[in-house]
């Protein structure tokens, strides 16, 4: 699944579409069957509700993955901001009218890089760079040194809190990074939607110039509802996937 969402936005819309095409071939062929079964005496139509026991249970899926999904995004875009934050409070207060900390300035800005190279980049926040752990330890040193030459207890405590939130932003984009995929339920959801149109196809068995539109219908439904998830399915990967802008942008 990981490699799927990684597509870009034209390849994955033709892996939707063909995927909606063969549910829908799925249906026209189990609609074919349920009917012949019913000229032949095999069978008897359900009644129409049944359709509903496996389309709500389709809906329910489709609601939690959706609800995953965007809260992901959300927190993900939460965390940047943070990040940025503890960037931008960290060089602030390196700066020669406060700390003039040198070795701070520089220990933050080869973190920025290498989290926007190595993390964002090649590894989509799903694993830590090591330049980036190197850099992380760089700050660290660099505020010891600053608190052993004997910096004020307030600016050391506030440069110590930055520090802190910077390291909390960073660990959590990279747990999300790394926990945001469901693959068990987007498995369900797709195997739910299979059984949607077998489903729609065995009530309207009796009825077949309604099911092939029915079936054509929900099929659109399914592939435009699926392919809008995928897109977002991981906030660091994918043609939507969201950008380090902001922490280029504050320097």
């Amino acid at each position: 699944m990981n490699t799927l969402f990684s597509l870009t936005a034209l390849p994955l819309a033709g892996v939707a579409i063909a995927f909606g095409a063969a549910c829908f071939l799925l249906g026209l062929v189990s609609l074919a069957l349920f009917h012949r079964a019913i000229d032949e005496g095999l069978m008897k139509v359900p009644v129409t509700t049944f359709l509903s026991a496996v389309t709500v249970v389709w809906a329910l899926l489709l609601g939690f993955v959706g609800a995953d999904t965007w809260n992901a995004n959300a927190d993900a875009a939460r965390l940047l901001k943070e990040e940025r934050s503890a960037i931008l409070r960290l060089e602030g207060i390196a700066q020669p009218d406060l700390l003039d900390r040198p070795d701070l300035h520089a220990a933050v800005e080869a973190y920025r890089r290498a989290v926007v190279a190595g993390e964002w980049g090649e590894g989509r926040n799903r694993r830590p760079d090591p330049e980036a752990e190197r850099a992380v330890e760089l700050i660290r040193g660099a505020i010891v040194a600053a608190v052993r030459a004997g910096v004020p207890e307030v600016l050391a405590a506030k440069t110590i809190s930055d520090f802190d939130e910077l390291q909390d932003a960073r660990n959590h984009r990279l747990g999300l990074g790394n926990t945001t995929l469901s693959t068990y339920k987007w498995h369900l959801l797709l195997v739910m939607t299979v059984l949607s149109h077998i489903a729609i196809a065995i009530v309207h068995a009796d009825r077949p110039s309604a099911g092939r539109p029915a079936l054509a219908l929900f099929a659109v439904a399914a592939v435009m509802s699926l392919y809008l998830l995928a897109l977002h399915a991981h906030p660091y990967d994918g043609s939507a996937r969201l950008e380090p802008d902001r922490l280029v942008a504050s320097r």
